[in-house]
């Protein structure tokens, strides 16, 4: 895989890394995201034809995050999960 030849991932938001902590961060987040998109597919099996914004506040809450982190640029970013999953 290609994130395996990641060796200097350089993030706005944390210090640069570097060796076995490039590996940990780049597995991290892929889980992450992995995880938001099971929760996505749980939502939409749930509640089919749900609203953007209803699926937002009900992956939010699923996560364990604040309802208060719902704007349109994460609503937009659950939604790019609902392509792959067949449901537009």
């Amino acid at each position: 895989m290609a994130i395996d030849r990641i060796t200097s991932p350089l993030s706005s938001w944390d210090e640069p890394k570097e060796g076995e902590e490039v590996s940990w961060a780049m597995d991290d987040g892929y889980a992450r995201i992995q995880q938001v998109h099971e929760v996505v597919k749980g939502v939409l099996a749930d509640h089919p034809g749900i609203d953007p914004a209803e699926l937002t506040g009900k992956v939010l809450q699923e996560l364990g995050l604040p309802t208060e982190l719902a704007n349109p640029m994460v609503t937009r970013s659950l939604l790019a999960h609902v392509r792959p999953l067949g449901n537009e």
